[in-house]
C-alpha cells in the first residue's frame, strides 16, 4: 500500500468507530412499556459505524483503499497519455520544449505579417475607383462580424438552455441567419476579387496557411508542455 500523496510505503492500517451502541431514550421507553426487560430496547437500532483507513507515517495523510485505487488509475491514464504525447513529439523530430516555444513565436509573427498584407490589399480595393471591387472588399473585411455572430449563436443557445426559456433562442436565430447570409456574400465577393486579381487568392491562401501552421505549432507546444510537466513531477517523486 502506497500513500497517494507522497508515495511512501511506510503506512499503518487503522480503524475508527463512531456513533453509540446504546440509546438511553429507547431504553426508557422500553422500561415504561415492558418493565425491566424493556431496558434492552436501548440496544436496538444502535448507530455504530467503523471506518477503515490507512495513515502515512511520512506525511501524515489519512486515506482509504478506494483513494489509492483511484490514484493508481489516474497514474495509469497519465502514463498512457504521456506515451502518446512522446510519440507525437518523436514524429515531429523530437523537438525540445524551447524549440516548440520558438516555433510558436515564429508562426505567430508569420501569421500576423500575412494578415497585415491581406488586409492592406483589401483596403486598397476598398479605397479604389472600381465600385464593384470596393463593395466586395468591404464585404470581405466584415468577416470579423461573422466570428462575433458565431459567438452570439453559441451564447444564445447556452443561455436559452440554462434559463429554460425559448425567448433566448431569438438572438441565436438572428445570429445564425446573419452567418448564413454573410457567408454566401463573402464567398461570392472573394470569387469576384480573385477573378479580378489572382494576387488576392494568393494572399488569402497565405493567411490560411499561416493560421494552420500557427495552430499546429501551438498544439505541439502544448504537447511538449504536458511532457515536460509529467517528467518534472516524476523526477520530484523519485
Amino acid at each position: 500500500m502506497k500513500c497517494p500523496k507522497c508515495g511512501s510505503e511506510d503506512v499503518q492500517f487503522a480503524t475508527r468507530t463512531s456513533g453509540s451502541s446504546f440509546s438511553a431514550s429507547d431504553s426508557c421507553c422500553g422500561f415504561l412499556l415492558l418493565g425491566p426487560l424493556g431496558l434492552l430496547c436501548g440496544l436496538c437500532g444502535s448507530d455504530v459505524s467503523t471506518d477503515e483507513f490507512w495513515v502515512c507515517r511520512n506525511c501524515g495523510k489519512k486515506f482509504t483503499e478506494s483513494e489509492v485505487k483511484a490514484k493508481e488509475k489516474e497514474e495509469r491514464e497519465a502514463t498512457k497519455n504521456y506515451q502518446k504525447q512522446k510519440e507525437i513529439l518523436s514524429a515531429a523530430g523530437n523537438k525540445t520544449y524551447e524549440e516548440t516555444e520558438a516555433d510558436v513565436a515564429k508562426t505567430e509573427a508569420e501569421h500576423s505579417a500575412a494578415v497585415d498584407s491581406y488586409q492592406e490589399l483589401l483596403s486598397r480595393y476598398a479605397n479604389g475607383d472600381d465600385p464593384r471591387l470596393k463593395k466586395c472588399a468591404k464585404i470581405v473585411k466584415h468577416d470579423i462580424w461573422r466570428a462575433m455572430a458565431w459567438l452570439g449563436l453559441f451564447i444564445g443557445i447556452v443561455v436559452a438552455l440554462l434559463a429554460n426559456s425559448g425567448i433566448w433562442f431569438l438572438p441565436a436565430i438572428v445570429c445564425g441567419i446573419y452567418i448564413l447570409i454573410h457567408s454566401q456574400r463573402s464567398k461570392k465577393a472573394k470569387k469576384i476579387l480573385s477573378e479580378a486579381d489572382p494576387g488576392f487568392s494568393a494572399k488569402f491562401k497565405a493567411t490560411q496557411d499561416a493560421a494552420e501552421r500557427m495552430r499546429a505549432a501551438k498544439n505541439l507546444h502544448q504537447v511538449s508542455q504536458s511532457v515536460k510537466d509529467y517528467e518534472s513531477n516524476h523526477e520530484k517523486k523519485e
